[in-house]
């Protein structure tokens, strides 16, 4: 008995939103002042933004993760969290902070609404960069799942 495994890579830019079964949305805003406003594309080193991850799943999941890549160029400026879920505001078991990503790891997932989690962080070097698709799926079968659109930052002085 054999059991093969494939894996690839693309190339490709402007990678769009897709969903085997859960629904996954990433937006950008800019602080401005004390409001949090429309992204446009282009932040001055220093500036923070707030990322919001959007989940639904089309059924009920158990065990599931969101992994959402930090943005090159920018880092982590707040470690405490808003989120709210279907069924209760802290519906997360785990966050695991990374340089490269922020998981959020939660044993059930209801098919009654969107889960939303928030983090921020602060423009740090100046460049051009992917913000790659955040993906959420199911820690023992990962062909169910689903991934956000892909976008770019621009980082100036």
């Amino acid at each position: 008995y054999y059991s093969t495994f494939l894996r690839y890579y693309s190339s490709e830019e402007g990678l769009t939103d897709s969903s085997t079964g859960i629904g996954v949305r990433k937006t950008i805003r800019k602080k401005s002042g004390d409001d949090w406003i429309e992204f446009d594309g282009t932040l001055r080193v220093g500036e923070e933004i707030k990322v919001t991850i959007k989940v639904k799943g089309s059924k009920g999941f158990e065990y599931v993760i969101i992994e959402d890549p930090k943005p090159a160029g920018c880092d982590e400026v707040i470690r405490s969290y808003e989120s709210t879920g279907a069924n209760r505001s802290w519906w997360w078991s785990n966050i695991d902070h990374r340089d490269e990503k922020v998981a959020v790891f939660f044993t059930r997932m209801w098919n009654n609404g969107w889960y939303k989690f928030e983090y921020e962080l602060t423009a740090q070097t100046p460049g051009v960069y992917h913000v790659m698709p955040a993906k959420a799926y199911m820690m023992y079968n990962d062909d169910i799942g689903g991934n956000s659109d892909e976008f770019t930052i621009t980082e100036v002085d």
